[in-house]
């Protein structure tokens, strides 16, 4: 999990455009944002394992989930989902995402599928004065090894 993690926060840092890469970080919950973030930003969470052995335990099947948390500022009207020309709406940073991640195995021998299973629906976040949309989605990456 944790070179899954490194690997998917570096492929974000490099890929995506209109983002700091110090606001695309792992966080220890799905509701923490570290001080100094800007916004749009990305958190990055590990999610459950399922194992599998296989073949007499010769080899070994994992299940990883990682959760994504893509974060912007609420704009009037629909500019937080939808964006406009000037700000990325959440729905922009998710397509980002997307775009990045879908179908890529990071490199990391063994994984053979990546794939996004599924995605909440949008929703105001924090307090009030904090003015902070998000969208929770949950990536799948298949990993084989043999023991």
């Amino acid at each position: 999990m944790k070179a899954l993690l490194q690997a998917v926060k570096a492929e974000l840092q490099a890929g995506m455009t209109g983002l700091r890469t110090i606001d695309i970080f792992i966080t220890p919950h799905t509701n923490l944002i570290p001080a100094g973030t800007q916004f749009p930003a990305i958190g990055i969470k590990d999610g459950s394992i399922k194992r599998a052995e296989l073949m007499g335990g010769d080899s070994l099947d994992k299940e990883m989930k990682v959760t994504l948390i893509p974060y912007v500022k609420v704009y009037p009207g629909e500019k937080s989902i939808i964006g406009s020309g000037v700000f990325k709406g959440v729905l922009d940073v998710v397509e980002g995402i997307h775009e990045i991640l879908d179908d890529n195995l990071l490199g990391i021998e063994g994984v053979e599928a990546a794939f996004c299973g599924d995605e909440n629906e949008s929703e105001m976040f924090g307090n009030p004065e904090d003015g902070l949309q998000r969208k929770i989605i949950t990536y799948t990456y298949e990993k084989r090894s043999e023991r």
